[in-house]
């Protein structure tokens, strides 16, 4: 079975902040699709992993992590 994998709010001002630091720091032109490809790396996690097996991932809250506001 497949589950579609929703991201909250959060989770996506996350992905827009990361993109966005990843493109900041950017040197050189090769550089430039760095955030691109992390980005890609999340998502094919998401689509081959947690899309197939949800109940593998621990919550942060579940393995006591804090919410640290970065």
């Amino acid at each position: 079975m497949i589950y579609t994998v929703e991201f909250s709010p959060q989770a996506r001002e996350d992905l827009h902040r990361l993109y966005a630091f990843l493109l900041d720091k950017t040197q050189t032109v090769e550089d430039l699709n760095v955030a691109e490809r992390a980005l890609a790396a999340i998502a094919t996690a998401v689509d081959t992993h947690l899309a197939k097996t949800p109940s593998s991932i621990v919550k942060p809250e579940a393995a006591g992590a804090c919410d640290a506001n970065w």
